[in-house]
């Protein structure tokens, strides 16, 4: 599908929203549909951090290097089923020294549309994404979903009486029951004494409009005796934040091409193997996909265009907080080195 451009000129509107406790947040908007956090900090690598991940994440798209307004680009209808993204509203949720929680709302629509949230949770003192896993030992985490998936079942139990259809009562909730036990715990966030957990991403899209609050709270309280030091510096004292990195990925690497080109990156493996990926050319600013899976502890990325051909190749390894490998062209005909570590 051949790009659309419009001919009228977009203003973005940039104001500030809120000042909290350690990070502040302004807000960048377009009409009524559209709103995203730019957030701003007496330490510019944190605000940097923050803001490109969420940027280059969520927009594909770096902030001044929009022809138009930041949204253009997943905007976009790319002709796909679900097209583009036609809603993007957040809300912070907790801005404390422990955490910056935020989630954001989002539809895309196309032939027909698909309703989901966003949820990230950040280290105010460094810029690192939380996950989970990392607050536990691996024997303690276990125990940890052990906990959490209870809770969630037995909030699921209490409403299901809420969906209509008696005879699909049980299917359902055997369904969501099932899913809560799979679930790998990233649609959460945190406040200063509870952890909460969102059901509606695992839901089909006919069942998610029940009725049912799909938001579980865990009490900290309840499972501080199976943290490990950086969990209970996250969930608890914010001591030492600064020097607590997580493990879990995606987190954002930054580094060259060819020694030269400055790039920055994101990748995710998902939970049926592969692996999705994005970065951008810190001069051009402006995302580019990647899609791809990993062999022998390699990984081989396929880079796509707007129109979903492939445009070149990566393959690097990770070798603890480095990814060291190879770019070429689609015919492999030009080769540059690859080099990246952990922002």
């Amino acid at each position: 599908m051949k790009k659309i451009r419009l001919k009228i000129l977009v203003i973005l509107i940039i104001l500030p929203l809120c000042t909290y406790a350690q990070l502040r947040i302004d807000n960048i908007t377009k009409g009524e549909m559209f709103s995203f956090p730019l957030v701003v900090s007496d330490d510019s690598k944190v605000a940097d951090k923050i803001n490109t991940y969420l940027q280059l994440g969520e927009l594909e798209l770096i902030k001044g290097y929009e022809e138009r307004h930041i949204f253009e680009k997943v905007s976009r209808n790319d002709g796909t089923i679900y097209g583009g993204k036609t809603s993007i509203a957040y809300e912070i949720i907790t801005n404390n020294k422990t955490v910056l929680s935020i989630s954001f709302n989002q539809v895309s629509c196309g032939m027909t549309c698909t309703y989901w949230f966003s949820y990230y949770n950040f280290n105010p003192k460094n810029g690192d994404r939380y996950f989970l896993h990392d607050f536990f030992n691996a024997k303690d985490y276990k125990k940890f979903k052990q906990i959490v998936a209870k809770k969630r079942i037995a909030n699921l139990n209490k409403q299901i009486h809420k969906v209509k259809e008696e005879e699909y009562r049980e299917p359902f909730r055997k369904g969501v029951a099932l899913g809560i036990e799979e679930d790998d715990l990233r649609d959460f966030y945190f406040t200063k004494d509870s952890i909460y957990f969102d059901n509606f991403n695992m839901l089909g899209k006919h069942d998610k409009y029940h009725g049912i609050n799909h938001i579980t709270p865990v009490a900290i309280a309840d499972i501080a005796h199976l943290l490990n030091e950086f969990g209970k510096s996250a969930l608890i004292t914010g001591n030492y934040l600064a020097g607590f990195h997580s493990t879990g990925e995606p987190q954002l690497y930054k580094g060259k091409i060819a020694g030269k080109y400055e790039i920055i990156l994101l990748y995710n493996k998902l939970d049926f193997g592969d692996i999705l990926g994005i970065y951008a050319y810190s001069r051009y600013g402006i995302g580019i996909n990647l899609r791809g899976e990993q062999k022998d502890g390699k990984y081989f990325f396929e880079e796509k265009n707007e129109e979903r051909e492939t445009t070149g190749k990566i393959v690097f390894i990770k070798k603890e907080n480095r990814l060291s490998g190879m770019w070429t062209d689609k015919e492999e005909k030009r080769k540059l080195t690859f080099e990246l570590e952990r922002y």
